[in-house]
């Protein structure tokens, strides 16, 4: 009797745990807007979005099967506030990006936050500059336990966008802070992922080059070291319009991207370890259309 009792209570746990089929509605009907999902330490879910109108940034916490255990809204409901980005983080907590209004009236500046798995802030740094329309694009927590932050700084070098990286260390104290110019002929920037691995760093997004879009990436060494910056379509495909969403590193150090070129609706893009240009291919032939 023992036995089954025991046998009992354990299928009745683990169906607990066990994720169902579902729908869920998040809101407080003040324009609610959702922009990254991404799968919590303990199999839940987190949502970030933006609501009255990106008068706050708001993250939503789930369990398995969507019902909210948590959320917490950034902002002060008065001056603009994004969350561009969200992260897991060794700990189990949670790092973001985006960006405020708060300090810098009525333009934005980049913002980095720390949370830990009960979605407390841990500390905050917003990154104030004289330029409108700043934004903190991507953050990555990397190896050594601090956070690697792209940014995207508007009306620097004669109203040209300006990508930065900034390093902070795990207490969020800034390590050092890089500036990648470009070309002259690229303007611009847009930063829309960033890979992290044991050697490198790498931006990847879109440029204007001089006046068509154009897939941009930006290599450094961990140390934020420019190697190499690429818009690619200037040389072995000059005729390639169009931008990259995001990237992954093969073996041998070469980069694929996920992208869209123009006149197609997805793209693989190819790029070697060393930037140059290798090749891209539709992934939807035009018969599948």
């Amino acid at each position: 009797m023992k036995k089954l009792l025991f046998l009992w209570l354990f299928l009745q746990i683990n169906a607990s745990l066990i994720a169902q089929d579902w729908i869920r509605y998040f809101g407080y009907g003040s324009q609610p807007l959702s922009e990254y999902c991404i799968e919590h330490y303990d199999k839940g879910y987190l949502l970030s979005g933006d609501i009255k109108s990106y008068k706050y940034g708001w993250l939503i916490k789930t369990d398995i099967n969507g019902n909210e255990l948590w959320d917490f809204k950034i902002g002060d409901g008065i001056n603009q506030t994004n969350i561009f980005d969200i992260e897991n983080t060794f700990d189990h907590g949670l790092v973001l990006c985006g960006n405020t209004s708060m300090y810098n009236i009525p333009h934005t500046d980049p913002l980095i936050m720390k949370l830990n798995s009960c979605g407390e802030m841990e500390w905050c740094k917003v990154l104030v500059y004289d330029n409108a329309g700043d934004g903190a694009m991507r953050v990555k927590q990397t190896l050594d336990g601090g956070y690697i932050l792209c940014a995207i700084l508007y009306g620097d070098n004669n109203n040209k966008n300006i990508v930065h990286l900034f390093k902070f260390d795990s207490g969020g104290e800034l390590f050092w802070h890089k500036i990648y110019n470009g070309d002259s002929l690229v303007h611009s920037e847009y930063i829309r992922d960033m890979t992290v691995d044991t050697q490198f760093f790498l931006m990847t997004g879109e440029c204007y080059y001089p006046n068509w879009l154009k897939p941009y990436y930006i290599q450094t060494d961990t140390s934020g070291n420019e190697n190499w910056i690429l818009a690619y379509g200037q040389h072995l495909t000059s005729g390639f319009v169009g931008y990259a969403w995001s990237s992954v590193r093969d073996t041998h150090g070469n980069y694929y991207s996920a992208g869209t070129k123009e006149g197609t609706y997805s793209e693989l893009i190819k790029v070697s370890s060393q930037g140059q240009e290798m090749m891209n291919t539709d992934l939807i032939s035009p018969q599948c259309r």
